[in-house]
């Protein structure tokens, strides 16, 4: 059996989408596209293609709220366009499947990042009819966090707690560290760990 039988089997006509562009030929197979425009030149045609695929924020910490959105390159044909989608991962919210009504571009969903042990990330794909586009989310896990400021290292002769002026006075360009005892910590306002 050729791959052109398989496929007329599979769909039940030579020409699924009655365009004129024989199955194994077309470049959209499920969406009428006569014309075969395919302006990227990656073998899918212009009228069955994803745009892109986008989280917002895309670095998260467990239970925080994510916007996704999936754009088409084209609007949605007349029946809408059936998309699958899925995860590396359970992700809340996210729908297994999605129809975006006919001449509309994108759609919008929220999920909640998932519980982590440690840092993941989360692939998330989307697919409809041959195309499929992925994007990934980040999920760092509760109780870590990073810090990216200048950091000034106290000399070995004042490992002090620092006072509550040492602040104000710094703030809010400046990082205190003890190195030694790893006791003490401001940032903006005096955070000060227990006496050992």
């Amino acid at each position: 059996m050729t791959h052109s039988m398989y496929l007329d089997g599979s769909l039940g006509s030579p020409d699924f989408d009655q365009d004129g562009v024989i199955n194994s030929a077309d470049n959209c197979v499920l969406v009428a596209n006569p014309g075969q425009a395919d302006g990227d030149a990656d073998g899918i045609g212009d009228a069955c293609s994803l745009a892109n695929l986008t989280v917002q924020p895309a670095n998260v910490r467990p239970g925080q709220l994510v916007t996704a959105t999936l754009s088409l390159l084209q609007p949605a044909p007349t029946d809408g366009a059936f998309v699958w989608l899925e995860a590396s991962q359970a992700l809340p919210g996210m729908p297994p499947t999605y129809t975006i009504p006919v001449s509309t571009t994108q759609f919008q969903f929220q999920i909640i990042a998932p519980v982590v042990p440690i840092t993941s990330v989360v692939t998330i794909s989307a697919a409809w009819a041959v195309h499929t586009m992925t994007t990934t989310l980040t999920v760092a896990p509760a109780g870590q966090h990073h810090l990216f400021l200048p950091v000034m290292k106290r000399s070995s002769q004042a490992l002090a707690a620092p006072q509550a002026g040492d602040a104000a006075q710094h703030a809010p360009q400046a990082a205190w560290l003890s190195p030694n005892n790893f006791c003490s910590f401001t940032w903006k306002s005096s955070l000060v760990c227990p006496a050992k």
